[in-house]
């Protein structure tokens, strides 16, 4: 998926650099770059889903704790559970892939709710940064398809 995006960016990136739109086009199309900038910084940080899936447990633990969350990050009776000491567990830490260690946690640990809220979340951030991404796309290629005969020769 994040293969996709990295593609994506490449084509929003070489028509930005080309000649090929007017420069009110690139100034729309940067700007509405700017607004999912923190976005990007989520996804292209080094090991983004990691990193994501601690702070979104961490968040949910603390608010839990203030009593801003309503739902136990985790349903089991196990007290010294890491999920509810708002910390990743490190059989998903140590796994050879993250998914795949979730996964097979999920599979001995079916109670462990906030990992799966943690993925739906992950999985809207990245549906949203690619949809915002194609619409820049879309609109520079028609951009680029409208100047087109200006830089035909006649």
């Amino acid at each position: 998926m994040l293969d996709r995006i990295t593609r994506l960016e490449q084509n929003v990136r070489y028509i930005l650099e080309s000649d090929a739109v007017d420069f009110e086009d690139k100034q729309d199309a940067s700007a509405k770059l700017e607004e999912i900038d923190q976005l990007a910084g989520q996804i292209h940080r080094d090991k983004p889903f990691e990193r994501f899936l601690q702070q979104y447990i961490a968040r949910a633990h603390r608010d839990y704790q203030s009593g801003d969350r309503e739902e136990p990050l985790c349903r089991c009776s196990y007290a010294e559970c890491d999920l509810k000491q708002g910390r990743l567990p490190g059989r998903v830490r140590t796994a050879d892939s993250l998914q795949g260690g979730i996964d097979e946690f999920q599979e001995r640990h079916p109670e462990s709710v906030v990992l799966l809220e943690a993925r739906e979340e992950w999985l809207s951030v990245i549906g949203e940064y690619r949809q915002i991404l194609r619409e820049v796309y879309a609109d520079l290629e028609q951009a680029r398809a409208e100047a087109e005969p200006r830089y035909k020769k006649v």
